[in-house]
């Protein structure tokens, strides 16, 4: 460029006569990941929502929803080329429902409460992890199971220059009562830390319908993080 044309767009530049390369956009996490903010992007608008806990199993009564997780909504000061940290919550999984004659199978209270991997509801990865559900009772033998509870979801968040923001994930939901009214208790959320403006945010994973069956309350939902320049 020749030299008089060079000083022509360094004055224009210094008066704020050339078009920026600024451009309005959005992007929605649904899985964990990273966002690097734009050329000339200075702010961000962000609607975060945790993930949702699952419903519980039900047995003489029918399982509980899952609480709702929370969402945070906020305008946050950036600068272009920074990475923002993202990490999406997962639902937890819905409680097992009550099996009749638990006793006479060799399965106990302890065992079900224990057990990592099967009956009760686990909790759902996030940047703070919900907790498992509680084990529903199993008194003797001939005696039906109460419900196993569902899993809490994990929470979502962001981390960036400022700080980092979580929004916490619901609580799993209670199991359905046994013949003597027992129950197990549905796991905690993800902790919701800072943020949390007061608003609702993903519902919770239903409760199984009163059943000896063996199935499951129905899982939580993923977290979101939804970002707006």
């Amino acid at each position: 460029m020749p030299f008089l044309a060079r000083k022509a767009v360094t004055a224009a530049q210094s008066f704020g006569l050339t078009s920026s390369r600024y451009k309005a956009g959005n992007q929605t996490f649904t899985s964990s990941g990273s966002f690097t903010v734009p050329v000339d992007v200075r702010s961000l608008t962000i609607t975060m929502s945790g993930a949702s806990g699952g419903g519980g199993g039900g047995a003489t009564s029918a399982g509980e929803t899952a609480g709702t997780s929370y969402k945070d909504i906020r305008t946050i000061t950036v600068t272009p080329n920074e990475t923002l940290t993202i990490t999406v919550g997962s639902g937890g999984t819905g409680g097992r429902s009550g099996i009749s004659d638990c006793g006479s199978n060799g399965i106990n209270w302890d065992n079900i409460n224990n057990d990592v991997t099967d009956r009760k509801g686990q909790g759902g990865a996030g940047y703070v992890s919900g907790a498992a559900g509680s084990g529903g009772s199993c008194p003797n033998s001939f005696n039906s199971t109460a419900g196993w509870s569902g899993g809490g979801g994990g929470s979502s968040a962001y981390v960036y220059s400022g700080g980092t923001v979580i929004a916490g994930g619901g609580t799993g939901g209670n199991g359905g009562t046994d013949y003597n009214g027992g129950r197990g208790s549905g796991g905690s959320g993800g902790n919701s830390g800072t943020g949390n403006q007061g608003a609702t945010g993903i519902a919770g994973g239903a409760g199984q319908g009163a059943t000896f069956s063996g199935g499951y309350g129905t899982n939580g939902s993923t977290g979101s993080v939804a970002i707006v320049w």
